[in-house]
């Protein structure tokens, strides 16, 4: 039997498993996947429960609880491991697209009222523009610094909720090659063990290097892409310099993120994240 949970309004179409034969093996619950009541314990729990930056919308909370009331012992969870990755970058044409913006508007000179109107008003659409992160990033390989590193790595079948609650991790790299450091970007990339023994692990990769754009280079990325965390000031960076630092996730749904090249601080930010206000659905238990 397979139990099919949705949170929102489309659970109320059930009868497109009727009309596909399938309502002797699917059952439609609508409801949040830790609030529902199954009549059995799963021997297989699989969701979609990936925000931006992986952990952004903190909506993996409710299939760990899921996981700790219906899973069996030995069964199987779809993702079954997960990690986020972060590389040093340059971003030089998001830079100048976003600040030349105010040396001339839309194109336009407007250099009499710069000094009046504008003086005041750039630096704080600047501190805008470096206080959020940038979703729906895309990055190309050419953009990276150094090699990636994983931080953090989840096993989602012993991660706890509390474990989210404060996540810290140290990231280190070497630079590969001379440029302009404005920030790091990430990506995350999880893992779905094969059902069959000695099956292979099929992984989902939302990165700039995944295996699919090499095979198919005309697919699109990801709905994820990947997301940009911004210096308030570029750091020039050299071939061999050490990048290093720490990402840490607190309870006040902050990411926290301290950068150093060659053992020099470079910047300590915080950047807000946020709690979904909708329900976890895409839950499929069997």
């Amino acid at each position: 039997m397979v139990y099919a949970v949705e949170a929102s309004s489309m659970a109320e179409h059930r009868q497109l498993v009727k009309q596909n034969g399938c309502e002797e093996v699917v059952t439609v619950l609508q409801g949040r996947a830790d609030e529902i009541e199954l009549p059995e314990q799963v021997d297989v729990l699989v969701s979609e429960w990936m925000g931006h930056c992986l952990l952004f919308e903190f909506v993996v909370e409710s299939i760990l609880l899921a996981r700790d009331r219906w899973l069996k012992e030995g069964g199987v969870m779809g993702p079954s491991s997960a990690a986020l990755s972060r590389v040093p970058c340059h971003a030089n044409s998001y830079y100048a697209e976003k600040m030349a913006f105010w040396e001339q508007p839309y194109g336009l000179d407007v250099t009499i009222f710069y000094t009046i109107l504008f003086r005041s008003q750039v630096p704080l659409a600047q501190q805008e523009f470096f206080t959020e992160p940038k979703f729906n990033h895309l990055i190309e390989p050419n953009d990276c610094l150094s090699a990636p590193c994983d931080v953090p790595q989840l096993d989602m079948y012993t991660l706890q909720v509390n474990e989210l609650e404060e996540i810290k991790d140290q990231f280190h790299f070497r630079v590969e090659k001379s440029g302009v450091f404005h920030g790091s970007t990430a990506w995350f990339t999880v893992q779905f063990e094969s059902l069959e023994t000695g099956g292979a692990t099929v992984e989902l990769n939302t990165g700039p290097n995944s295996e699919h754009k090499h095979i198919l280079p005309h697919l699109v990325p990801t709905h994820w892409k990947q997301t940009l965390f911004k210096l308030d000031r570029s750091v020039s960076v050299y071939a061999e310099d050490a990048n290093s630092g720490t990402i840490r996730r607190n309870p006040g749904r902050h990411i926290t993120l301290h950068w150093s090249i060659n053992s020099s601080t470079v910047g300590t930010k915080p950047f807000p994240m946020w709690r979904s206000t909708g329900k976890q659905s895409k839950c499929i238990f069997c």
